[in-house]
């Protein structure tokens, strides 16, 4: 049966993605699918679409909606589509691309991502939600980063990451380090055995993905179909501190002094900026808590 998929994409991921993206779409047509393209002019977009694709999906006969472009495109279609049966894939195009080593995707091969889209059938994964204290929500895949990573983001120009990629994640880590001020932060959470406990930090991760910056594992055993999240506190204050936190990501080792949980619920109170899949989303306070089975996206299942 012939398939009908909408591709959303952001041209400028990765810094400028169009050209795949359209390769995506002959692609897809030449397999005979039919395809309706959406391309993003702007931050929201992606949402917008996905959102209003959920609404006719049962009139449509929609089969999938695949996202092409970074993390921050993924995670807008994701939460447009959240707590509907349209299943999601990905084309990733963006720069770290977290996902999409998550699930075994090669980031850049354009051609096996659509055999990957078009071959692999949905699994119902979790997400990450936070709650503001204006009553908003935001959806996440991969992970929420609450302090030292939230400032690095929210430091990051949009014209240097086009233009630099990675690169501009660098230099706002190295700015970080040197002029960051930490804030005490006060981190309560449940563990999956409904027992609480209350913390202080300065640096909070809850993930649901194990990667972290791309091929970097920070939370190890944190899977998207698990209806729980894991949480990282840790406690740095001092530019020896960050670097020490660094160096253990960069090795896939623990961070000294950091406690590691799986929760299911976590609230930070204090003031800190935060971040989720990659792209900046505000200050805290927050609640965090996972919401299973929410998203329905085309994935084999990948150990970390």
């Amino acid at each position: 049966m012939k398939q009908f998929i909408y591709l959303i994409g952001n041209p400028i991921a990765g810094g400028g993605a169009e050209k795949e993206i359209r390769k995506a779409q002959d692609l897809l047509t030449a397999q005979g699918c039919d395809v309706l393209l959406h391309l993003t002019m702007q931050k929201g977009d992606a949402e917008r679409h996905a959102r209003a694709i959920r609404e006719k999906a049962a009139s449509s006969g929609i089969s999938m909606v695949i996202a092409a472009g970074g993390d921050g495109t993924i995670n807008e279609v994701a939460n447009g589509l959240a707590g509907s049966s349209v299943p999601m894939a990905i084309l990733p195009f963006g720069t770290t691309s977290v996902l999409a080593r998550e699930i075994g995707i090669r980031p850049g091969d354009t051609k096996g991502a659509i055999q990957y889209a078009l071959r692999t059938p949905p699994n119902p994964v979790s997400l990450g939600r936070l709650a503001f204290p204006d009553g908003s929500n935001r959806f996440f895949l991969l992970m929420a980063g609450i302090g030292f990573d939230g400032e690095v983001v929210c430091r990051i120009n949009p014209a240097i990451k086009r233009w630099a990629g990675k690169g501009a994640y660098a230099l706002s880590t190295f700015k970080t380090v040197l002029k960051y001020k930490p804030r005490p932060l006060a981190i309560a959470y449940a563990r999956v055995d409904g027992s609480v406990a209350e913390v202080s930090g300065t640096s909070v991760i809850v993930s649901n993905a194990s990667r972290y910056g791309g091929e970097f594992i920070i939370t190890p055993g944190a899977d998207l179909s698990s209806p729980s999240l894991k949480l990282m506190v840790a406690q740095a204050s001092r530019p020896g501190d960050f670097l020490r936190v660094l160096a253990a990501i960069g090795t896939g080792k623990k961070i000294p002094g950091a406690i590691y949980e799986t929760v299911t619920s976590v609230r930070v109170d204090g003031e800190s900026h935060l971040q989720i899949d990659g792209d900046y989303a505000g200050t805290t306070p927050v609640v965090i808590d996972v919401v299973p089975g929410s998203l329905q996206l085309v994935m084999r299942r990948v150990s970390a």
